[in-house]
């Protein structure tokens, strides 16, 4: 039990907390990054001080039904955002939490009977070590935080036998921040058989769940769409969590144990599942837990730390249902304090046979875990250098490729993201929406042909995404332009037989297929082309534009009048139907009506060429010299193919006729 008068001085917990600040204080210059964006930056509720909707609404809100309620932290973060909207403040409240969270560990290490400096090693260790870096540089990490403040309230409550209301309160409000403080509730019963703590502790969970279901409409645990990619144990079957748990707790031992190399994503295929138990890494993970388990059921303090840190982490390895995230640094938030209690009672054994020897440890175990902390909090400072740090750290984790890809795309720098989304796809070649993504960087590139490929392969993957379809049916259209810019119409021809193929029913499909027949001398069959267009959508200005040129090189001057005529109808603003309109009535002898439509079209767009040079050449038979030259010095050439679809008129054409 406490040493006399230690538990009344100040200076150990003053301390504690210090080096908790310190240690992160530098975060203050980092953003919001990743999840922060969407739970905080992009988040209605936050942002409109909306307490009432942030105490009635999911985790995520709208964006994905997690079937996660979290509403102490969420209005935590309406608190943080009515002191200001920046993300220093959010930073310096997630710094001070965890340095009341390490003065809480060092009040629990006293109740458990560790001596002053052996409580002060466990707190500080609890405060500095590298593991609690994430939860404490991203601002969603809070709910982790949360929840083990109001766990160790209700537990130091729980053992000085408080009123059970403060103590099933207390533990409600754990339960409020995040639901994985529940797996904390073996600890209370493991530590003191107390009937009316431990039935207000019980009707804490029973308060909590209908909270939940009052607002989620269920408890959310079964039945959410967990995916493949961050945790492909939910697509598994028991027997395979099973494997996998001794696996993952090898992971988090080592975390606890070497934190040297720290990672902000352990998602497929970072950690492979094991298939079988001759796995090496299942027999040592089944090792270790066989320890663990030794030293608990021998019991004493030592016994006190084991069970801290497995109970706690039991809930993480996936054994009663699966979670969102395979394996996660911040899920060893509380165990460590399992792992913090150890770390005192080394530092107290020491301390019995040489007082230097256990400081000298203390201190190098500790200044090494604070400059690891130290280094690691630059990597939070944007979206672009946590997830190169993390496609590092995670270099087979299919995800963080995907996230920096995609953070590139939303740069706009788009040759960098394809190659991420790429080598993403090479671990993880089933991920619908990076093979969009990389398909749409692709396309941004100028990579058009590449992008159909990929869209053509997201389809296999998908055959009923229409988004897919559609994206393929795009980049055909695309590789079909840039073969006909490049005069090759067989292979653009191929490329818009392949988008009619995708949605036959899409009229810019079949209008540049009749360009291409057209330029290729094929007449008729442009002509039904163009018609299959209109058939489509019978306001189709593009399709009624290339009729209706077509009708005129076949000397159908009234059927080509007419159809202009229907694309101004449809278009009153569109400077070639006018054009075209006007070489129709020159042709037919309306000159006045030409020289009108001409007049129009120059209106509309004065640096038209065609409608220059056609108005040119009225004017020149009409006698009118002086305004001829005028107006043909206005004339450029005409475009070659077009890089959207226009009318093929021109005056070339019309003379040559």
């Amino acid at each position: 039990m406490p040493d006399s008068g230690r538990a009344s001085s100040g200076g150990p917990a003053v301390l504690v907390f210090a080096a908790a600040l310190l240690a992160y204080l530098a975060n203050l210059g980092n953003g919001f990054v990743y999840d922060d964006r969407f739970v905080i930056e992009r988040n209605p509720l936050v942002q409109s001080l909306d307490f009432w909707g942030l105490l009635t609404t999911s985790y995520w809100g709208e964006i994905v039904d997690a079937g996660l309620y979290r509403p102490l932290t969420l209005l935590s973060f309406g608190l943080n955002r009515a002191l200001g909207a920046s993300a220093a403040g959010f930073h310096l409240a997630n710094d001070v939490l965890h340095g009341v969270a390490a003065v809480s560990a060092l009040l629990v290490a006293r109740t458990m009977g560790l001596s002053s400096a052996g409580a002060l090693g466990a707190a500080l260790l609890f405060a500095l070590h590298p593991v609690q870096s994430e939860p404490v540089n991203a601002l969603v990490g809070r709910a982790e935080i949360l929840a083990f403040l109001f766990t160790l309230a209700s537990f130091l409550l729980f053992a000085g036998k408080k009123s059970p209301l403060l103590v099933g309160g207390a533990f409600l409000c754990a339960l409020l921040s995040k639901e994985s403080a529940a797996f904390a509730l073996p600890l209370f019963v493991l530590h003191r058989r107390d009937g009316a703590r431990l039935l207000a502790l019980g009707g804490a969970v029973v308060a909590g769940a209908a909270v939940r279901i009052a607002v989620l409409g269920g408890l959310g645990i079964r039945g959410r769409e967990i995916g493949f990619l961050d945790n492909p144990l939910a697509h598994s079957g028991i027997g395979a969590r099973l494997l996998a748990a001794p696996v993952l707790l090898l992971h988090y031992v080592r975390l606890a144990l070497w934190p040297g190399s720290l990672s902000a994503d352990y998602s497929f295929d970072q950690i492979p599942v094991p298939e079988s138990a001759s796995d090496l890494r299942v027999i040592l993970g089944a090792l270790v837990l066989a320890v663990l388990l030794y030293l608990a059921a021998r019991g004493g303090r030592a016994g006190i730390a084991a069970l801290t840190f497995v109970v706690p982490l039991a809930g993480s390895l996936h054994l009663l249902f699966p979670l969102g995230t395979i394996f996660a640094e911040r899920l060893l938030y509380l165990p460590m304090m399992g792992a913090a209690l150890a770390f005192g009672l080394v530092v107290e054994a020491l301390a019995t046979r040489s007082r230097w020897l256990s400081a000298v440890v203390a201190v190098a175990v500790l200044g090494a875990c604070a400059a690891r902390v130290w280094t690691r909090i630059p990597d939070w400072r944007d979206n672009e250098t946590l997830f190169r740090e993390t496609v590092e750290t995670s270099p087979s984790s299919a995800r963080s490729h995907f996230l920096l890809g995609a953070e590139l795309l939303e740069q706009k720098r788009f040759p960098e993201a394809a190659g991420w989304f790429t080598k993403g796809l090479e671990i993880y070649p089933a991920h619908f929406g990076a093979r969009m993504s990389l398909g749409e960087a692709l396309l941004a590139a100028g990579d058009a042909d590449g992008a159909g490929r990929v869209f053509e392969k997201a389809l296999e993957v998908q055959p009923a995404s229409l988004d897919a379809r559609e994206a393929a049916f795009e980049a055909a259209l695309a590789v079909g332009r840039e073969r006909a810019r490049a005069l090759d119409f067989a292979a653009a021809r191929t490329s818009f037989e392949r988008a009619i193929a995708l949605d036959e029913n899409e009229p810019s499909a079949w209008n540049y297929l009749g360009l291409v027949s057209e330029r290729e001398g094929r007449i008729e069959e442009a002509r039904s082309h163009y018609e299959r267009a209109l058939r489509a959508n019978p306001a189709f200005v593009d399709a009624l534009l290339n009729l209706a040129s077509l009708r005129m090189k076949a000397g159908e001057l009234p059927e080509a009048e007419d159809t202009y005529r229907r694309a101004l109808s449809f278009a009153p603003e569109s400077y070639e139907a006018y054009n075209g309109l006007g070489i129709a009535l020159a042709r037919q002898g309306r000159n006045q009506e030409a020289a009108e439509a001409f007049e129009k079209a120059i209106a509309i767009d004065p640096d038209l060429a065609e409608a220059h040079a056609s108005l040119a050449f009225f004017l020149g038979n009409a006698g009118r010299p002086v305004e001829a030259v005028a107006a043909g010095r206005r004339a450029v050439r005409p475009r070659a193919f077009p890089t959207t679809p226009l009318c093929g008129t021109s005056l070339a054409l019309w003379i040559a006729s």
